[in-house]
C-alpha cells in the first residue's frame, strides 16, 4: 500500500492536486453497493429471469458536478429459486419498519414517485470475510489512481478509514467476470461526466448481499447516505444487519455491551410467519 501523506477523517477527501470526480464502483472496490426499494423488490420477486440487474447508488454524502467516474450497471446472472427467495424474505423482515416515504421528482414535465428510504445493500464476493467493522469499508489499495484522488468512503470516521487502507491489500475486490483494467474507466472519462457504460457480470452462487441500514435521503445537490454503517462499525447498541446468501439468511444484532448475536432463518419460512406481503402496494401518480 501506497504511504499515507495526509490524514483526515473527511469522507470526500481530495488528497491528490487533480479535478474531482464522484466515484461509483472502481474494479478494486470489494463490494457493489444498490438500494433495495418496494418497486425493485417487486420486480424481483415476480421476475422468471437468471438475470437481474443493479445499479449502483453511492453512499459517501458528497456532490460534485465536475464529473462521474466507473461502473454502475451489476448483473447478476445464474439466479436460482433460493437466491430469489432468501433476499425477499430478508429485504421484507429488514424493511417492515418505517414505512416507505416517497418524494415525487419531475423529469421534463413528467412526474414519479420515488421511494426516499430505501434498503442499503452491499454485495460481496460470497468468502468475504464479515466482521463488523468491515462492512461498508471498499478495500480498495489504488483508491488514489483509481478515484482521480478522491477517496469516497461510506463512513466518516478516522478510525473507519485508516481501518479501510490498513486492511486493503489483504481483501480480494468483487469478482467480476470481465476483469476491467484498473484504470479503464479514466481513460474513457477522465473529467467528463460519464461513467462507463458497460455492465458488470457476476454469478448469483458467487455472492451474498448485506442489508446494512435505511437510506438517508438529503434531497437534490447532497448525495444520500447510510448513517447505519457508522453504528455497525462501532458496535453501536441496536445496529443490525442482515447476511443474505442462496438459500439462506442470517440476521445480526447488537445489544447495549457491544456483543453481537446470529439468528438464522431457515427456508421456506412458514406462510404464517413470512412477512412477504400477498401484495405490494406502489404508490403512482395519477
Amino acid at each position: 500500500m501506497r504511504p499515507i501523506l495526509v490524514i483526515l477523517a473527511m469522507v470526500g477527501l481530495v488528497v491528490l492536486p487533480v479535478s474531482a470526480h464522484n466515484n461509483y464502483f472502481l474494479p478494486g472496490d470489494a463490494f457493489f453497493s444498490v438500494t433495495l426499494t418496494r418497486e425493485l423488490m417487486e420486480k424481483w420477486m415476480k421476475s422468471e429471469e437468471a438475470a437481474f440487474e443493479f445499479s449502483y447508488d453511492r453512499f459517501d454524502g458528497d456532490f460534485f458536478a465536475c464529473g462521474n467516474i466507473g461502473y454502475t450497471s451489476l448483473v447478476v446472472d445464474g439466479i436460482t429459486r433460493e437466491l430469489r427467495q432468501a433476499l425477499t424474505e430478508a429485504y421484507w423482515r429488514f424493511a417492515s419498519n418505517p414505512a416507505p416515504t416517497y418524494q415525487l421528482i419531475e423529469d421534463d414535465g413528467a412526474g414519479q414517485l420515488t421511494q426516499t428510504n430505501g434498503v442499503v445493500a452491499l454485495i460481496y464476493n460470497k468468502d468475504f470475510k464479515v466482521d463488523q467493522d468491515a462492512l461498508g469499508l471498499k478495500f480498495n489499495e489504488d483508491w488514489s489512481e483509481q478515484g482521480g484522488g478522491r477517496y469516497c468512503g461510506y463512513i466518516d470516521a478516522s478510525e473507519a478509514v485508516m481501518r479501510d487502507w490498513r486492511g486493503a491489500k489483504g481483501v480480494a475486490p468483487l469478482a467480476v467476470r470481465e476483469k476491467p483494467t484498473a484504470t479503464a474507466h479514466l481513460a474513457e472519462n477522465y473529467e467528463v461526466a460519464n461513467t462507463m457504460e458497460s455492465s458488470l457480470h457476476i454469478g448469483g452462487k458467487e455472492i451474498m448481499i448485506v442489508l446494512v441500514g435505511i437510506v438517508d435521503y438529503k434531497g437534490f445537490g447532497t448525495m444520500t447516505t447510510c448513517p447505519d454503517l457508522k453504528d455497525i462499525f462501532s458496535s453501536g447498541n441496536g445496529a443490525v444487519y442482515t447476511l443474505v446468501k442462496e438459500g439462506t439468511f442470517r440476521e445480526f444484532s447488537c445489544n447495549e455491551d457491544g456483543v453481537w448475536s446470529a439468528e438464522a432463518v431457515k427456508l421456506p419460512v412458514p406462510s404464517g410467519e413470512s412477512r412477504v406481503p400477498e401484495k405490494v402496494v406502489i404508490p403512482v401518480v395519477r
